[in-house]
């Protein structure tokens, strides 16, 4: 993720929840990340992000990170 996303323009960045715990960051045309920093899961289009993790969405394809 992070060799694709530094060769790529950032494109979009939104605070997704009032807490602003949640962000989405969008990098291209393809390649976003939301990352909820909360203690609770948060529900993002069809996904449910877990807390304390990230969801990178990369041409179509998803890739769950829990550290």
């Amino acid at each position: 993720f992070n060799k694709k996303a530094v060769t790529k323009e950032m494109t979009d960045f939104e605070v997704l929840s009032q807490d602003k715990l949640v962000q989405m960051t969008k990098y291209g045309n393809a390649l976003k990340v939301v990352a909820n920093f909360s203690n609770k899961d948060f529900k993002y289009e069809n996904d449910v992000i877990k807390a304390k993790s990230l969801i990178i969405y990369d041409s179509g394809k998803k890739i769950k990170y829990i550290p």
